[in-house]
């Protein structure tokens, strides 16, 4: 991954006893119903790749 603000910063220690950051995709936000916009419950917050 790229040092870009699209993807979330974790920090990671690594041997030698440093902390460095690495960045992994963010997930998606909830899934809402179209027309009250409530949370749909059941459906995962994943990308539809790693569904």
């Amino acid at each position: 991954m790229y040092k870009s603000r699209t993807f979330r910063r974790i920090k990671v220690k690594v041997p030698g006893n440093t902390v460095k950051l690495h960045y992994r995709q963010r997930k998606p936000s909830k899934a809402h119903c179209a027309s009250c916009k409530k949370v749909l419950p059941g459906v995962p917050r994943e990308l539809p790749l790693k569904m």
